[in-house]
């Protein structure tokens, strides 16, 4: 709900920067603002007091995002049944839930850095490559959103809800112990399986293939705040011209040397390299989604693994609910053929 967004806008720029130089005392600051200040605030405190927050030991190169979880402090009885092994599942399904969430944020953020470009630009009358590459941002950003949401929906309606429930009613008909420990096991073991994190290799590869998806999304984020700060830099470049250039007619002296209007070079040139950052990290999406399309497509037909699970299928069809990339992929296939025997025609290969 509202108390996660509230916390990706406060913690956002202190996950940005490097492992080392996050401190925990300014996250807790953060984290506590969030819970006082949304819906949160209305669960039982002692909820609230044992909401907190881990920080791992950092590998060289991690950002504040790699080494942040939520934590939740369980004490004693509840510990029979949220034993270590539990707590081990939680932080693994929570990872994959808060990457889905940090990156639903960080493309909606670069949406509002997009509308604000896109001013600038139509104020000071640019278009060309600069414009074409910001409509290719646009296009891409839109698909990974429709892709991130939907999984995000999946396992938060098919998965959660659909497993809670059951646990629920193992729960109610429980008469030991014993039994609890073992519903609740069997929830969390069905939410990893169901949520594409299951220790058997089919489960393994899907899961890489999906962690493969978001990091090329995050990519995707990163590119389109570089495109976003040259666009601007070169526009606030302008600016900086123009109020010289009316320094100088103050003066008495000519304002511009040339014509006064905006270096169109520079520009398109600008453009032209966004362009190619945009659309070399689209393909390489477009890859990884294909080949997590044909890993999804690939367990629904081993029934073994998929018995009595007709989520994973609701997930599959969503995602290519118009046949969209199933019709993309066979044309790309069918080019890729027909390129092949011209090739043999000619004698090559």
């Amino acid at each position: 709900g509202d108390f996660v967004s509230a916390l990706l806008d406060a913690v956002g720029p202190e996950l940005g920067k490097r492992a080392e130089a996050v401190y925990r005392h300014n996250i807790v600051g953060v984290l506590d603002t969030a819970l006082r200040g949304t819906n949160a605030q209305y669960l039982p405190q002692y909820v609230l007091d044992r909401c907190g927050i881990k920080l791992y030991e950092p590998s060289p190169g991690d950002s504040g995002w790699d080494i942040f979880s939520l934590d939740y402090h369980v004490e004693s009885p509840l510990t029979a049944v949220v034993h270590a092994k539990a707590s081990s599942k939680y932080r693994r399904i929570f990872h994959m839930l808060w990457r889905l969430k940090r990156i639903e944020w960080g493309l909606n953020n670069t949406w509002r850095r997009a509308t604000g470009v896109s001013h600038s630009l139509r104020a000071n009358e640019v278009g060309g490559t600069i414009k074409k590459a910001l409509r290719k941002v646009a296009l891409a950003r839109q698909e990974m959103l429709h892709v991130t949401s939907n999984i995000q929906n999946y396992l938060m309606f098919e998965v959660l809800e659909g497993s809670w429930a059951a646990f629920s009613r193992k729960f109610a008909e429980s008469s030991s112990l014993d039994d609890i420990i073992k519903a609740h096991d069997e929830y969390l073991d069905n939410i990893l399986h169901l949520g594409l994190l299951g220790e058997d290799p089919e489960s393994k590869r899907l899961s890489a293939q999906l962690a493969l998806v978001f990091d090329i999304a995050d990519r995707f984020c990163s590119v389109q705040d570089r495109v976003f700060v040259d666009c601007l830099s070169a526009l606030g470049s302008e600016a900086t011209r123009a109020e010289e250039a009316q320094r100088r007619i103050q003066k008495g002296d000519w304002g511009f040397d040339g014509d006064g209007n905006l270096d169109a070079s520079a520009i398109d040139e600008l453009g032209l390299k966004s362009l190619e950052g945009v659309e070399a990290t689209t393909v390489e999406f477009e890859e990884g989604l294909k080949g997590l399309l044909k890993l999804l497509v690939g367990r629904l037909s081993n029934g073994a693994l998929n018995q009595g699970h007709d989520a994973l299928r609701f997930l599959t069809f969503r995602l290519d609910f118009n046949q969209f990339y199933e019709q993309k992929y066979s044309k790309k296939a069918e080019d890729s053929e027909l390129d092949d025997d011209r090739r043999r025609s000619f004698g090559v290969g």
